[in-house]
């Protein structure tokens, strides 16, 4: 069986990751300390900015959502969609089963206590990622780009490890690839 070159790129990019996973637990702690050791008012607000106020649903999706009805696109708004949507629910049910703590403080999702791994919003903002690239494909660089400044402002933030965004990155990418074969495949999805 020969293999696409996207079958090719995906395999390569899901290698490189799960490496780079492996290798982060052991050095969580260090980038952890070395964050908190740049920390500056600026960059603070910037990340903050980045993770809090530009985040997932304006940019991510409402905004492209809005693009795709515009350029007659609309077939791929609702594996987008669901595409983040697993996402999300995904990484919740692992935080559950991994009970991981934050790395200095707890916050709070609905009242309940939001486990660390993995990065909910690495894992939304990188299910996006192949959906936009397929339908956008010369704006890649600025996919990846955004959802990487969203899983970093979260490690700068001091709300997760190296590790979670990393593993959130790699369960939203894998989502957005499978959402992408679900719907040619089967036709699902409009």
């Amino acid at each position: 069986m020969k293999l696409s070159k996207n079958q090719k790129q995906t395999i390569t990019i899901l290698v490189i990751g799960l490496i780079c996973l492996f290798f982060s637990f052991p050095i969580d702690n260090f980038i952890k300390n070395f964050i908190e050791n740049i920390q500056h008012p600026i960059m603070n607000y910037l990340f903050s900015w980045i993770s809090y106020v530009l985040s997932l649903i304006f940019i991510l999706l409402v905004m492209t959502s809005l693009f795709m009805w515009e350029e007659n696109k609309r077939d791929w708004i609702i594996p987008l969609w669901a595409s983040c949507g697993l996402a999300f629910v995904l990484t919740y049910i692992i935080k559950i089963i991994v009970a991981r703590d934050r790395p200095d403080q707890i916050e709070y999702l609905f009242g309940f206590v939001d486990y660390s791994f993995p990065s909910a919003h690495a894992a939304t903002s990188f299910a996006a990622v192949p959906i936009l690239d397929k339908e956008y494909p010369m704006l890649k660089w600025f996919w990846i780009l955004f959802a990487s400044l969203i899983a970093i402002s979260r490690l700068y933030l001091g709300v997760h490890f190296l590790s979670d965004v990393i593993a959130g990155s790699l369960v939203g990418f894998i989502i957005g690839k499978t959402i992408i074969y679900i719907k040619k495949k089967y036709s699902i999805f409009g």
